[in-house]
């Protein structure tokens, strides 16, 4: 069969955002395997086992990069499942590509030529966050992990903007400007963010309820997490900070949707439901936290969690809601369904406060806005010791290296 490609993707205004489609640049093409390939039967989440050979025919000038594997051949790639063959970003053209190890992980960063300033910043912090959240989530999440960033074209759809969307084992980076050392904050939050996708990519759907209150609200607490233990993230700004604790609890209230649970909530998330999901996980990840630390005195945190489902499902095995469910009952010993089932599968809106408290910290409103989050006055010795325990919990200090 033979077929030609229109790839006019970056003139589409699409739900999820320019970074996870097709675009075109000059002497530069990203482009995706589900706007290429044509399947049949295809359930992208799947790893079918299918072995895929893939080769291109391209100006000797011009370099692909993409998360496949080398069959040793030029410009020929092997994809070992149809998730990895659509699922999947490749750039071809004119290209810088730096490749670091980080452990067992080759991370191979590609960008244009007029973007490749960014790649000592890319290559920074993935020094510096690649080792330790591949000790803290207790496996390696690939053998290759590509990061692919460009400057976004202008067009008369959109105007370049920052966004990074992860697909399978690549990450897609656009921005209307190279960033610099003054971008290291956020660059360190959605790089982190993404990595942390390799291992909690995929929402389960069940029954027509997706959990992307899962796969994106925990990933974004445990990127948070891992850049405070690191230092990278103070304290205050893990507690008071807009993108930590208070933040997204000030940002899931005022974007929740009181008739939809966070598990309905996924199924609009690029429709207006983006706060009550992202930032909704988020609050249910700080609250299933402090839970975990009071019912096992703080020896166990969300960060043993997420390496308990890692370590159970490899990463490949769809995780079902119920699994969420007594994985958290087996780490702590107690009784969380009530919880889960409570502020997941219904509209009910998570009082965090109460969570906190539970652990140390108290949640000061003003009005009805939540508005500081303190240290609890006049704590006793074991909730004192409570509380540093879910600060700093030895889920993730004890992974702690000087090589980070």
């Amino acid at each position: 069969m033979k077929y030609n490609i229109r790839l006019t993707h970056d003139y589409v205004e699409w739900e999820g955002g320019h970074d996870e489609a097709a675009y075109v640049l000059d002497d530069l093409l990203l482009f995706l395997g589900r706007a290429v390939f044509i399947t049949s039967g295809v359930q992208p989440e799947k790893y079918d086992g299918h072995q895929y050979l893939v080769e291109f025919q391209v100006p000797d000038n011009y370099q692909i990069t993409n998360q496949w594997d080398e069959t040793g051949e030029k410009n020929s790639y092997r994809a070992t499942s149809t998730m990895e063959l659509v699922n999947s970003a490749i750039l071809v053209g004119e290209q810088t590509v730096k490749e670091i190890e980080v452990g067992n992980v080759k991370i191979v960063i590609a960008t244009g030529n007029d973007f490749s300033g960014a790649i000592p910043l890319f290559e920074s912090i993935y020094q510096n966050i690649a080792p330790f959240a591949n000790r803290v989530m207790g496996i390696a999440p690939a053998s290759k992990y590509v990061v692919i960033a460009n400057s976004a074209p202008r067009n008369e759809i959109f105007d370049p903007y920052f966004s990074g969307g992860v697909l399978s084992r690549t990450m897609s980076i656009i921005a209307p400007a190279v960033p610099g050392p003054e971008m290291k904050g956020i660059m360190q939050y959605i790089l982190t963010h993404e990595y942390l996708h390799l291992w909690n990519i995929f929402a389960p759907v069940e029954e027509g309820l997706e959990e992307s209150w899962y796969t994106e609200g925990f990933t974004d607490y445990m990127a948070i997490r891992l850049l405070n233990a690191l230092g990278e993230f103070p304290d205050d700004q893990f507690l008071n900070g807009d993108q930590g604790i208070l933040g997204n609890y000030q940002k899931y209230l005022d974007g929740r949707d009181p008739e939809k649970s966070l598990r309905q909530a996924g199924l609009t998330k690029n429709q207006g439901s983006y706060d009550h999901v992202y930032s909704g996980g988020f609050t249910f990840a700080v609250a299933l936290d402090a839970e975990l630390a009071r019912l096992t005195n703080g020896t166990v945190s969300v960060a043993d969690y997420m390496r308990e489902l890692v370590s159970r499902f490899g990463g490949k095995e769809k995780i079902k809601f119920e699994d969420l469910i007594s994985v958290a009952e087996d780490l702590s010993g107690g009784s969380l369904r009530p919880m889960f089932e409570k502020y997941v599968q219904t509209p009910e809106a998570i009082p965090l406060e109460d969570y906190l408290h539970n652990v140390g910290l108290d949640l000061v409103f003003e009005g009805d806005e939540p508005a500081n989050i303190v240290e609890s006055q006049n704590m006793s010795e074991e909730i004192k010791n409570l509380r540093e325990k879910f600060l700093k919990p030895d889920g993730l200090t004890k992974y702690i290296s000087s090589e980070n």
